[in-house]
């Protein structure tokens, strides 16, 4: 059994890291929508830039769950995506439903095995994200 623990999996219930802190690279697009969306809502991409409300089996992700109020049409909002929907997942990412040459398995481009394994939980250049894999 795997000791990583990742958003959208439940964790062990025999985990001992009960009380661990960590951060995690969330991957986000700003979008708008043609409707007034509630924070957490299930949505899917229209186009790049646009999302409308959907099931929970068809979403691409969440509205912004932080966000206290009613977006209104129009309004520009984050979209949190589901986990791994994400490809070459760094400050620029493939988006599966939005990019047509999105593929399953496709390795980050520019960082090799060993530099991922290496980089791992390792960030510490003044903020610049140096593992984003």
């Amino acid at each position: 059994m795997s000791d990583k623990l990742t958003l959208g999996k439940l964790p062990p219930e025999d985990t001992n890291q009960i009380g661990r802190r960590d951060a995690f690279h969330a991957p986000c697009v700003l979008v708008t929508a043609n409707e007034d969306v509630e924070p957490g809502d299930n949505v899917k991409f229209e186009d790049e830039s646009t999302v409308v409300t959907c099931s929970k089996a068809e979403r691409h992700g969440i509205v912004d769950p932080l966000i206290e109020e009613t977006i209104i049409e129009s309004q520009p909002f984050w979209v949190m995506l589901n986990p791994d929907s994400t490809a070459n997942l760094t400050h620029n990412f493939k988006v599966r439903g939005i990019d047509n040459d999105f593929e399953e398995e496709t390795p980050p481009t520019n960082v090799s095995a060993e530099e991922i394994e290496r980089l791992e939980g390792y960030d510490d250049d003044g903020g610049e994200c140096r593992g984003c894999y």
